[in-house]
């Protein structure tokens, strides 16, 4: 075989190829055996576990253990954030503190929450978890008036309504009464900002409880007992059988009475019994009962909640800003200068009046007087049952206005019941405005000047019925 002929070009070509693939070995054993000089990036491991439960009552706890590592090495200091999510975002909530790589935290939802956590700059961030909260309701009521009451007394109650161990902002709780053996609604209970109270005027001996919207809460039973009339053969004449006189109003016959010259009953929660107050009688307390009290002049109440004046003697008897107020088996005999009933809301809204059994007469006037048997100036739930107004013939100088008086004014008058009276006299018998106002079943004399009804009267909301004539048993109202 002839030799083989290599020129110069191969031959650099080969040398080129060698020293590449020298070069190449030597790169290669560099990255492999050199450190490398650049920086390394860091990596950090946090992980939260729940060692509590995770499902808790109102109220409850529970709680976690943290770890915190950085490159497998423990952290030796430092504060974690644990944040909750709302409304789909995440919110720091409270700090946790690592310290040689560990920490712990109690967690105290009120409601079902969803946490998590973070570290500094948020570059590690745990898995979320949930701790549960169980619904609950907390319902309580509280009676703070008498739990004993003597008839046509009145107690109170207050009422907290919380959730999850927050106080509701507003509800509307329903008031149940026990009748032979089932529970019967009987009104309602508004609920501002976790609490409301309410007047409780139980005829006779009666059992309580209250409710929320579905009955999920339900208080406990609570009984307001009510005596048996300290002398039981005091009654009420049957309504439109008799004027209520004498003998069923005011301070029984017979009572010892203590004199006083007293002007004011401010304290609360107190009963007064067998007194004569020898001028007016200013009543500002809560919770305030009056029984066989003579009243030379006027009783003003004023400001006040849950009062109840009963088998009573007063000249005027008058109610100003206040609510829950009862006045029964009352005398007012007249007062120079003053109506008989006089209820407004010119220093506040009243509401929830009762007025029942009461007689009204002998107005005390002077020349310039505009008696009204009862004038009302804004109110709210007024019921005026089985009284007698007994203004008495028209007088000349007309200071006889009119025996029921309901004015446009402070507010108005809203859900009035006027019902079974016996009423008589003024320039007009009755004058009427308001909403939802009902005349029902009244009866009526012949001493009034021009009319029963003011021609003037707003009807636009006044439901009349069956109102007769006294003396002749005919209709007497349109």
């Amino acid at each position: 075989m002839p030799p083989l002929i290599h020129s110069s070009a191969t031959h650099r070509t080969r040398r080129a190829v060698a020293r590449g693939l020298a070069i190449g070995l030597v790169l290669v054993l560099a990255q492999t055996i050199v450190p490398a000089t650049g920086s390394v990036a860091s990596s950090f491991d946090l992980v939260a576990t729940v060692t509590g439960a995770t499902t808790l009552p109102p109220g409850g706890s529970s709680s976690m253990k943290v770890t915190y590592a950085k490159n497998g090495t423990n952290v030796p200091t430092a504060t974690l954030t644990l944040q909750r999510l709302t409304s789909g975002t995440w919110n720091d909530a409270a700090n946790v503190t690592i310290t040689r790589g560990s920490g712990q935290r109690a967690l105290r939802p009120k409601t079902t929450t969803t946490y998590r956590l973070r570290n500094y700059n948020s570059s590690a961030v745990t898995a979320p978890f949930t701790i549960k909260v169980a619904s609950s309701f907390d319902l309580v009521a509280t009676v703070t008036g008498a739990t004993t009451l003597p008839p046509g007394g009145s107690s109170s109650m207050k009422v907290t309504y919380a959730k999850n161990g927050t106080n509701v902002p507003t509800a509307t709780l329903t008031l149940q009464r026990l009748t032979s053996g089932t529970w019967n609604d009987a009104a309602n209970v508004t609920i501002t900002r976790g609490s409301g109270q309410r007047a409780l005027r139980p005829k006779t001996t009666t059992t309580y409880r209250l409710r929320n919207y579905n009955s999920s809460a339900v208080t406990a039973p609570f009984t307001i007992k009510v005596a048996a009339p300290a002398d039981s053969t005091r009654t009420v004449a049957s309504r439109h059988s008799s004027l209520p006189d004498g003998r069923s109003v005011g301070v029984p016959v017979g009572r010892d009475l203590t004199r006083s010259g007293a002007t004011s009953i401010a304290p609360s929660r107190t009963t007064i019994k067998d007194m004569h107050y020898t001028g007016d009688l200013r009543v500002t307390g809560q919770d305030v009962t009056l029984q066989n009290v003579l009243v030379d002049g006027e009783v003003v109440i004023r400001g006040s909640s849950r009062v109840t004046v009963i088998d009573s003697s007063v000249g005027a008897f008058s109610i100003s800003g206040s609510t829950d107020v009862t006045a029964r088996r009352l005398d007012v005999f007249g007062s120079l200068g003053r109506d008989g009933l006089h209820i407004t809301s010119d220093s506040g809204r009243s509401a929830r009046v009762l007025v029942e059994d009461s007689r009204i007469h002998s107005p005390q006037v002077t020349a310039t007087s505009h008696y009204d048997g009862v004038q009302v100036r804004g109110v709210d739930d007024l019921t005026l049952r089985g009284n007698s107004f007994e203004l008495g013939p028209h007088r000349e100088l007309h200071q006889l206005n009119a025996a029921v008086f309901l004015q446009e004014a402070n507010g108005g008058n809203t859900a009035v019941l006027v019902t079974e009276n016996w009423i008589d006299g003024g320039g007009y018998s009755m004058y009427l405005s308001g909403k939802d106002v009902t005349v029902a079943r009244n009866r009526f004399g012949d001493n009034h000047r021009w009319g029963l009804l003011y021609p003037a009267s707003n009807l636009s909301s006044v439901n009349l019925v069956d109102n007769v004539s006294l003396r002749t048993g005919a209709p007497a109202l349109p």
